[in-house]
């Protein structure tokens, strides 16, 4: 018989207790693999088959993923570099996001190279995955606003863009935009700060004119710049820092990279760093960019593919085409299955 209290009341559990399970009872927590401002993640197995290993996101609090964004869009987004999530429940305390399991996150994969940077060549691979998931998510009216190096995941070489927690579909400018505005600059205490565009953090006169997607772009641009010069190109995009300034008045990043870094690549930084929102990169642009034709990267089925070929997307753009599949498995907890 499942143990509910074990289930609902994580922070309670020891190590002589029961082994911890999700609120449905279809996975066991095994082991704690990291933690976040939003929770812990577990390594966990399915009852049904020992061999079938996850990952568990635990969040204190319930998302209510029925009334907002999550849901939804968990149902539109398939790709394969997008973190496949398997599975949601909630208890009366806590979310449980049950995901494929990958092998570590970007940060830490940088962390133990070397000079804690890639080659271009390797870059180029990672990014280019990179970039295709962001296609998808924009050409399904999805954005993502919470790029950083933490929530790209690596699986057996491959990238994989994780937690759609602040993903949202694409709105007009209006309220809400300028809501999405005041939490993302609430986030000033936070790793994720760093990864914020300049005209969320101060009275940019075009603001009113972007809709997220310029702010994707520029988090990708500090995320390729991480990878290529192993440090920040600026604490934050504003005035008060003496690095962004100078980058304000130059316009040019060479001073910021390592002398090795090519001309082609310090070009496809400004491109996505471009400080004007309306005249920075999109996402349907950046592949085509000059850099990536240096390299011929593999997809993730492995197939070698060029920057020039063009993916075959399948999910529409309108919120309307997809549907939202939940049930309520018992009084203490609902659980939904993403198909």
């Amino acid at each position: 018989m499942l143990n509910m209290k074990l289930t609902i009341d994580i922070s309670k559990a020891n190590a002589s207790a029961s082994p911890l399970v999700t609120p449905s009872g279809r996975f066991h927590l095994t082991r704690e693999i990291g933690r976040g401002a939003e929770g812990r993640v577990y390594q966990a197995s399915s009852i049904s088959s020992c061999e079938c290993r996850v990952a568990v996101k635990v969040i204190s609090g319930s998302r209510n993923v029925c009334s907002d964004h999550y849901l939804p869009i968990l149902q539109l987004v398939k790709h394969p570099n997008i973190l496949r999530v398997v599975n949601v429940e909630e208890s009366e305390r806590y979310t449980y996001i049950v995901t494929e399991l990958c092998d570590k996150d970007l940060f830490t994969f940088l962390t133990a190279t070397p000079r804690g940077l890639l080659s271009e060549h390797h870059a180029a691979q990672l990014f280019g995955q990179l970039c295709r998931a962001i296609r998808f998510l924009h050409k399904s009216g999805v954005v993502h606003q919470d790029i950083k190096l933490e929530n790209l995941l690596i699986k057996n070489d491959q990238l994989k863009l994780g937690d759609l927690g602040s993903a949202r579909f694409i709105e007009p400018v209006g309220p809400k935009f300028e809501e999405s505005i005041s939490k993302s600059t609430s986030m000033r205490n936070g790793r994720t700060f760093i990864y914020l565009c300049p005209e969320l953090l101060t009275k940019y006169p075009n603001k009113l004119k972007c809709d997220g997607r310029q702010a994707d772009i520029w988090a990708m641009g500090i995320t390729l710049f991480v990878m290529v010069s192993g440090c920040l190109p600026w604490q934050e995009a504003s005035p008060i820092d003496e690095n962004f300034s100078m980058y304000a008045s130059s316009g040019s990043l060479r001073k910021f990279l390592p002398q090795t870094v090519s001309g082609s690549l310090v070009n496809l930084l400004e491109g996505l760093l471009c400080i004007n929102p309306l005249e920075r990169l999109d996402s349907f642009d950046v592949l085509e960019h000059s850099w990536f034709s240096t390299f011929i990267y593999e997809t993730s089925q492995g197939a070698p593919m060029s920057c020039k070929e063009h993916e075959t997307l399948s999910c529409g753009k309108k919120r309307s085409s997809c549907g939202v599949e939940g049930s309520l498995s018992t009084k203490k907890h609902r659980s939904h299955d993403i198909q």
